[in-house]
């Protein structure tokens, strides 16, 4: 696999909301947004693994819960992931959320790592990104994950889909 097109597209989608984010404040001069406070959601994707090089399906779904108040752009999201293929593994983990705009979020959290090849439970930390655009009742967007583990580093690069509430 070629590694000038997933640098190229992890560019590409970590740009996107930057410039979203420009055109907001374009257009936005009030500066707040409101949130829901709960979502469920999912993502799919293709994961490229650092470690073995090599590329298989992932998915992961979570449910997110932002705070209230003066905190209301920060919350917790508890989820599960799954890689599937050459080097099958599972994760569970609790991600620090913050949306610093309407779409935009960003989290940060531990993990347990499962690896069904060495049938072993390892601590594993997940950084992620994402896009959500409205539609209607749902919103979907590009995501970009990096996760780590004593036996794993790999990216996701995917699909997010979400129903708020």
């Amino acid at each position: 696999m070629r590694i000038k097109p997933i640098i190229s597209f992890l560019l590409i989608t970590l740009a996107c909301p930057l410039i979203i984010l420009a055109q907001e404040d374009k257009d936005d001069h009030s500066g707040h947004h409101h949130h829901t406070r709960n979502e469920v959601g999912g993502a799919v994707g293709v994961v490229y693994s650092l470690t073995e090089q090599h590329t298989a399906s992932g998915f992961h779904l979570h449910y997110m819960r932002m705070f209230g108040g003066k905190l209301h752009n920060f919350g917790l999201a508890p989820g599960l992931e799954f890689i599937l293929g050459e080097d099958s593994h599972y994760a569970i983990h609790v991600l620090a959320v913050y949306r610093p705009t309407h779409g935009w979020w960003l989290g940060l959290g531990p993990g347990i790592a499962y690896f069904g090849h060495d049938n072993e439970l390892g601590f594993s930390g997940h950084v992620e990104t994402g896009y959500e655009f409205d539609a209607g009742k749902i919103h979907f967007g590009p995501v970009l994950e990096y996760a780590w583990s004593n036996h794993d580093q790999h990216i996701l690069i995917g699909l997010h889909l979400g129903v708020p509430f």
